[in-house]
């Protein structure tokens, strides 16, 4: 039988909430903790926030381009 399952966690600066249907605990941990491991995977190349994202240092590049 599936019991309901729900985490939460801040990712983006926001409060991501998951609920998922699973036989156990164990199981809805994995795959709760591979889906916030996945939306920091894309927090870490798309956020305008952070400095070190991929798509922060393409603005950069592309300005540097830019100013020369």
């Amino acid at each position: 039988t599936l019991q309901r399952h729900e985490f939460r966690k801040v990712v983006m600066a926001i409060e991501a909430r998951i609920v998922l249907y699973a036989p156990d605990e164990a199981t809805a941990q994995a795959a709760a903790s591979a889906a916030f491991a996945r939306m920091e995977e894309v927090d870490a190349a798309c956020s305008d926030y952070r400095e070190d994202s991929d798509l922060m240092r393409l603005c950069a590049a592309a300005q540097a381009i830019e100013d020369d």
